[in-house]
């Protein structure tokens, strides 16, 4: 993903982290000739923060790392990850949801990853908490060059 990314010359925003699948995100991205900006929370950067990004902003808290990385944004992808790729990206869905912005939502899933989070929106939708224009507003594609295709089609911008 992070080389489909530095070929395009798209700009990567994320956690800045420099270990884990977040670092070969923008490894990949770096060694492509892409631009890498990394948010993080000041208390966690003598730990964890890639020191080999174009640029690094610290902010106080995980509440201001969430609304800057919401402005730094044109859009939103979700890769396999835990506990805080599920909260952030379950944000984004619901700002869009409420109308709050109106950027793309994508997952790349990877291997079937992501396939019982579907399921569970499927779920939801059954139950009558999201509409199925909810659940459709989210672009899920296995290969990178495709939904960023896509993204770029939503966002209004070529690929």
């Amino acid at each position: 993903m992070g080389s489909a990314l530095g070929k395009r010359n798209l700009e990567l925003v994320f956690g800045g982290a420099g270990t884990g699948l977040m670092k070969a995100l923008a490894d990949g991205a770096i060694d492509s000739g892409g631009r890498v900006v990394g948010v993080m929370p000041r208390a966690w950067a003598p730990r964890r923060a890639h020191l080999n990004i174009s640029r690094l902003e610290l902010v106080d808290s995980i509440q201001e790392r969430k609304r800057r990385m919401l402005s730094l944004s044109d859009a939103f992808l979700a890769l396999p990850g835990g506990f805080g790729t599920l909260d952030e990206f379950t944000e984004v869905i619901t700002l869009a949801q409420l109308g709050v912005h109106h950027k793309p939502c994508g997952i790349l899933n990877v291997n079937g990853y992501f396939d019982v989070f579907l399921d569970f929106l499927d779920e939801m939708n059954t139950y009558g908490f999201i509409d199925s224009s909810d659940k459709n507003a989210i672009i899920v594609e296995h290969e990178p060059d495709r939904i960023l295709d896509i993204m770029a089609t939503k966002a209004g911008s070529p690929p």
